[in-house]
């Protein structure tokens, strides 16, 4: 009994020396087939540390082996807010240049114009000194606010000196400030304080030379967007002696006409 035991141990000794190394521990065992003695042997496969991690890549490891790691998506997430937010700021600033240019030209087309045109006049002669009148019209579309003006009329050399200063002194000025409605009209009249020589009459009337009958004027007034205005204007008048004659065969009077003069016509 004792040999048989000992023969055992003997026995199981050479089978484990027999035996491959072993793995370290794992969650699963393979049964060992039997020794010369008929008893099974439990042999334990335990896997090595890593290998799970080498068998199985990490996702991380998948997400950089395909190119879509999360730090990759987040710059392509990135880049794509920024071109959209880019792509705005465009279209913003575009529709804000827009829109303050359709509101420039909007003030442009709806503010009021003030336009000085020559009405009539008349020449002096035993009862009236020469006398013109200027018709102030609002072409635009909005009233002009706060008209105010200065206008004289002189008898000046012909043709008008290049250096004539167009003097407007105070007692030249408007005794009230106006308001003109789109489509309206004011006039402005001026006579002359003094009487010229009767023999230098015909001169006049003819629009010289050597002398010529002067009107001008400066008109201030603001816009219905607040914006302050003003025009210049000055002609020489003259009447055009008529041939003409009306149904009882009198001769028709003297036309009157305007021409501007070089300087003082302009307007804001």
């Amino acid at each position: 009994m004792i040999a048989l035991l000992l023969l055992a141990g003997v026995s199981a000794s050479t089978a484990e020396s027999q035996q491959p190394p072993q793995q370290p521990k794992s969650d699963t065992q393979a049964p060992a087939p039997a020794n010369n003695s008929g008893q099974s042997i439990v042999v334990t496969v335990n896997q090595p540390p890593g290998q799970e991690q080498r068998a199985q890549p990490s996702q991380a490891t998948s997400d950089q082996n395909s190119g879509t790691s999360p730090d990759i998506r987040m710059v392509r997430v990135t880049e794509t807010i920024a071109f959209f937010t880019f792509a705005l700021v465009v279209v913003g600033g575009w529709q804000a240049w827009t829109y303050f240019e359709t509101l420039r030209a909007n003030k442009v087309i709806e503010r009021a114009y003030l336009s000085p045109a020559f009405q009539t006049a008349a020449y002096q002669d035993e009862l009236h000194n020469f006398e013109t009148r200027v018709t102030l019209s609002n072409t635009g579309h909005t009233p002009a606010y706060d008209v105010k003006f200065r206008a004289a009329i002189q008898v000046v050399p012909f043709p008008v000196p290049s250096d004539f200063e167009f003097r407007l002194p105070i007692e030249t000025a408007g005794m009230s400030s106006s308001f003109i409605a789109p489509g309206a009209d004011k006039f402005i009249s001026r006579v002359l304080p003094l009487r010229v020589p009767d023999a230098d009459v015909a001169g006049i009337k003819h629009g010289g030379p050597p002398s010529c009958l002067l009107s001008w004027g400066l008109v201030n007034y603001r816009d219905a967007f607040k914006k302050p205005r003003y025009l210049k204007y000055a002609f020489v008048v003259r009447w055009i002696e008529s041939t003409a004659t009306d149904k009882t065969g009198a001769p028709l009077p003297p036309q009157q006409v305007s021409s501007d003069t070089a300087e003082h016509n302009n307007a804001d």
